[in-house]
């Protein structure tokens, strides 16, 4: 649980571009890069990079104009992790 938690923080450290018109193609590739940093220790068999693609495909489609707060993010993290559980090492 504690992991999870530290992977939630540290994704929601990352995703905040706001202000922006749109999400280019460099900040779309920095939060999926810096996402699957954070998750690949905590997955097995590319889950992270599935987790991180389900989270910023859901956090573009959302707000497509970048415009997310802090608090938007969790609940986005929340999806893609239920989709893709947490494996123990």
């Amino acid at each position: 649980m504690s992991k999870q938690i530290v992977c939630y923080i540290a994704v929601l450290s990352i995703a905040f571009f706001s202000c922006k018109s749109e999400w280019s193609a460099e900040e779309r590739s920095s939060v999926k890069a810096k996402c699957v940093e954070v998750n690949q220790s905590l997955y097995l068999h590319g889950r992270a990079d599935s987790i991180c693609e389900c989270y910023l495909q859901k956090l573009v489609e959302r707000y497509p104009q970048n415009d997310q707060r802090p608090e938007d993010i969790l609940p986005i993290v929340n999806e893609c992790a239920a989709e893709y559980p947490l494996t123990i090492e």
